[in-house]
């Protein structure tokens, strides 16, 4: 986190992804965004006719044309992040929540990990990626999408820092 904060690259603020959010709301229908998670209750027409009046195009000027009594600042983020994301209503579903995780994804180990890994391989009823390139999964997707998307956001963002995450191997310590 230092690291980050020094580089001033932490932390974003929601107005960093102003540009591709606000593309995909100006992109999306109401239907299409009634099938994002958390778009309930008629949001989405909330959403497409506070577009029209916003003075400047930002997240915070969105979020202030949509807010009312009965819906909480915080709910309109979790909201924008569902849009942002593209999550799907359909895969929000508590019984598709409760599946858990289709894979183990390992980000550093040591050399007692490492043991634990070899026989984890062969024991654990979940695929253990090391290099998550390796797998396919609709999780994995997220991770990858949600990954290159917070680098969209930094300062400068580089291709190669949209991808580092799914292409990274793990750390040794």
């Amino acid at each position: 986190m230092r690291r980050e904060w020094q580089a001033r690259r932490a932390p974003l603020q929601w107005e960093a992804f102003s540009q591709p959010l606000l593309n995909a709301l100006i992109t999306r229908s109401p239907q299409q965004l009634a099938e994002l998670h958390e778009v309930t209750e008629g949001l989405e027409y909330r959403l497409r006719q506070s577009l029209y009046t916003l003075a400047q195009p930002s997240v915070e000027a969105l979020l202030a044309a949509v807010k009312t009594r009965r819906y909480t600042h915080t709910k309109l983020q979790r909201m924008l992040a569902h849009i942002l994301l593209n999550h799907g209503k359909a895969n929000m579903t508590p019984t598709e929540l409760a599946k858990g995780p289709g894979y183990i994804r390992v980000l550093g180990f040591n050399t007692a990990g490492r043991e634990l890994l070899a026989r984890m391989k062969q024991t654990a009823t979940l695929p253990v990626w090391v290099k998550p390139s390796a797998g396919s999964h609709p999780h994995l997707d997220w991770d990858t999408a949600a990954a290159a998307i917070h680098a969209t956001g930094m300062p400068r963002p580089a291709i190669r820092d949209m991808y580092a995450d799914y292409l990274r191997p793990p750390i040794m310590v």
